[in-house]
């Protein structure tokens, strides 16, 4: 059962990314779930090649999980709160020095 589970969101993962559907981005999110799923069939039958390999993968999915998914919600939020000119969008007033 788990290993259908790992093969299926393994395969749906490289799917949605070779035919560059608008979901791509859940690509890196099946990977970490197939990957963690791999890790565990692999402790289940001593399959230590297994284990190591999706390890690695999930490292590798963490990187894509960032770049693809969560970093572009950081940048959205990020932009809403600090305008696109830098300035806070929080109603606070900026604080000028002078020169003595």
């Amino acid at each position: 059962m788990l290993e259908s589970f790992s093969a299926a969101t393994s395969l749906l993962g490289a799917l949605l990314l070779a035919i560059k559907s608008p979901w791509s981005h859940w690509t890196w999110p099946l990977w970490m779930l197939g990957n963690i799923s791999w890790v565990v069939v692999g402790i289940q039958n001593q399959m230590w090649g297994l284990v190591v390999q999706n390890l690695g993968f999930s490292i590798t999915s963490g990187i894509g999980m960032w770049a693809w998914f969560l970093k572009p919600i950081y940048e959205k939020t990020h932009k809403q709160r600090v305008g696109s000119d830098g300035v806070s969008n929080t109603g606070a007033q900026p604080v000028c020095h002078r020169s003595p």
